[in-house]
């Protein structure tokens, strides 16, 4: 377990097997840095329908990776977005889920050297 990851439910989840693991990590990595420009480009411009949309798909992709802190700021970021509340909030918090989902993606990509 990282400061950013624990990688326990996508263990359970692909049965331990290292080759499943690796596939679903990359896809993870491959993904993210797309949707967090998307997440910052719809907070940027204030477009809390996109953000909530943007938000929630990283959130899942979070879940999976364990990342509890970074699924966490999703998600208030979704939520927030969804209703048009604390809207000066939003770009506090998602500078943090940048930052939290970089650490994430540094961390998985330790992991996939060593699987």
């Amino acid at each position: 377990m990282g400061d950013f990851t624990d990688l326990g439910f996508l263990k359970t989840f692909t049965g331990g097997d290292a080759a499943k693991m690796k596939k679903y990590i990359s896809m993870f990595t491959g993904s993210a840095p797309g949707i967090l420009e998307k997440i910052n480009a719809d907070c940027g411009s204030g477009d809390w329908k996109a953000l909530k949309t943007s938000s929630h798909s990283l959130k899942t992709q979070l879940k999976y990776m364990g990342a509890e802190k970074a699924q966490s700021v999703a998600y208030e970021i979704e939520q927030l977005s969804d209703k048009g509340e604390r809207t000066d909030d939003l770009p506090g918090l998602v500078k943090t889920l940048d930052e939290l989902t970089k650490g994430v993606m540094s961390e998985l990509n330790q992991e996939l050297e060593k699987l």
